[in-house]
């Protein structure tokens, strides 16, 4: 199956806002991880090696997680598509009879039927549908939407469904590392499990921590904006001027420090970051030189040295050297040792007012590369 992306870009600027399994048993052999790959516009699993174990015939699979993949089915009466979870047999183990689902988290998967709920890994929903939106259960918790219209606002609930923390927030993301950021009066802080502020919302964006470190904007005019990484407490670690950053991941972290906007043939936009790696004392480790990049896996971080609507992905390692040369027209990050790469995909841009650009990418069919640069799976292009 083809993915497609549709987005709307302003010439004179973009907004970036804030971001807003169960554990195995000690000493458990950790099964051999599998791949979602498109066949003939059907979706099967392959091995690590490019064996497919799990033959093609759904329309659509996501990754496997705590054991169980979410999958996409047609009903057998009509035209409508429904999700159900498959095991690592392809048989399923849950039927697919939901509009949406999530991915298992901690025993737990999100479904949608009207509102959204959660099952066990037995179909059996033991938190009943009842938020506009759900996230994930992440060290114990789920953000949760709950309320109409404008009333809408995000809380917290625990594995039986308890709200924990009261729907106060505008946006709320998972926890990591004890913290979770919200937003709150229009901006961004950081609550605990208790739902107490431990970082005030005095931020204009704000991602998750990781390596005891949160990237987020400060409020103001400035270009680039004012940002830093703080810590768990609050305290500033490294400050910065920078549009963007990603999280700490072997201890390296991607920040932009620079736009550049232009149009091309067809109407298409030129739009390129300058991304490099700081490490956790703000140093720069890369220079500045990508118009995209990705946090370090497993060694790797794919970074695009084209623009943003005519990219050109590849991969480098943690010294800046590039390892798997650009090639891809979308890339995915190294899980289990394969990477999900894209070849070939096609770019449409059309006016949609005076400032206004309206673009359509067709990516085309996903494939398979791993550590050294070896197509596993062969991506096909459109």
């Amino acid at each position: 199956m083809k993915r497609t992306m549709v987005f709307l870009i302003c010439s004179v600027a973009l907004s970036f806002p804030g971001v807003v399994g169960a554990a195995s048993e000690p000493g458990a052999a950790r099964p051999e991880p599998l791949f979602p790959v498109h066949q003939r516009d059907k979706c099967g699993y392959i091995d690590r090696a490019g064996k497919v174990v799990i033959e093609p015939r759904f329309n659509y699979g996501r990754r496997f997680s705590d054991g169980f993949a979410a999958v996409q089915m047609k009903k057998e009466a009509g035209d409508k598509w429904v999700w159900g979870f498959i095991d690592r047999t392809g048989a399923f183990v849950i039927a697919p009879r939901f509009e949406e689902a999530g991915d298992f988290s901690e025993g737990l998967a999100m479904v949608k039927d009207g509102q959204c709920g959660f099952v066990n890994p037995a179909g059996v929903v033991v938190i009943p549908p009842r938020f506009s939106r759900a996230e994930s259960f992440s060290e114990g918790l789920a953000a949760v939407e709950i309320g109409d219209g404008n009333e809408k606002r995000w809380g917290y609930v625990d594995q039986g469904g308890n709200l924990v923390i009261a729907a106060q927030f505008q946006e709320a993301a998972s926890f990591h590392q004890g913290l979770a950021a919200v937003k709150q009066g229009g901006k961004y802080g950081y609550i605990n499990k208790t739902g107490a502020f431990v970082i005030p919302p005095t931020y204009a964006g704000a991602r998750d921590f990781s390596e005891g470190l949160a990237f987020v904007i400060m409020e103001g005019a400035d270009d680039p904006p004012k940002a830093a990484y703080l810590d768990r407490s609050g305290k500033t670690v490294v400050e910065l001027r920078a549009y963007e950053a990603g999280d700490f991941r072997e201890g390296l972290a991607p920040v932009n420090v620079k736009f550049e906007f232009g149009v091309g043939k067809d109407n298409l936009p030129i739009v390129r970051g300058s991304w490099g790696y700081i490490d956790t004392t703000g140093k720069r480790v890369i220079d500045f030189q990508y118009a995209e990049a990705h946090a370090f896996h497993d060694g790797l971080a794919a970074v695009n040295v084209g623009s943003v609507f005519q990219a050109k992905w590849g991969f480098i390692d943690r010294t800046g050297k590039m390892v798997i040369k650009p090639q891809f027209s979308s890339i995915g990050d190294f899980a289990d040792g394969l990477a999900e790469v894209y070849v070939g995909s096609r770019t449409k841009s059309q006016r949609a007012g005076a400032a206004d650009f309206a673009v359509m990418i067709d990516l085309g069919v996903p494939g398979y590369v791993d550590a050294t640069g070896k197509v596993i799976w062969k991506p096909q292009s459109r």
